[in-house]
């Protein structure tokens, strides 16, 4: 991981992400075993302020985040597999059927070609 604390490879993620204008300002944290590190890069706003680890500002919903990270934390533990069915755990979500045509009525549908994964809600696909 490299640098004293073995995340110095944070800083650079963060500075690029600001220098490329993705963001304007960024505060992230990262934990491994005993070792953490909260690093700041860039300001509140396009020439504002500048951002610190201690920076407050909204967010909107932490629902997606929180879960992800409990999945991931599953699948880090070996409870959950990333790429098999979700069938077991969410059974709405299997035997499912799409649409053939996108454009066409809403009733012509088939089986879907294959089941959705922990990776595919992750990804959002």
């Amino acid at each position: 991981m490299g640098g004293r604390d073995g995340f110095s490879w944070l800083d650079g993620i963060l500075e690029r992400a600001v220098r490329t204008g993705q963001v304007p300002g960024v505060v992230a944290g990262v934990e491994a075993g005993d070792a953490s590190r909260v690093a700041a890069a860039g300001s509140l706003a396009f020439g504002g302020a500048p951002m610190k680890r201690d920076t407050l500002f909204r967010i909107s919903s932490m629902t997606k985040p929180v879960t992800a990270v409990a999945v991931l934390a599953l699948a880090d533990h070996g409870v959950i597999d990333l790429d098999a069915p979700v069938d077991d755990l969410l059974p709405e979500l299997a035997e499912r059927r799409v649409l053939r045509d996108p454009a066409g009525p809403l009733g012509d549908t088939v089986p879907a070609e294959r089941p959705i994964t922990a990776r595919d809600l992750l990804q959002f696909t």
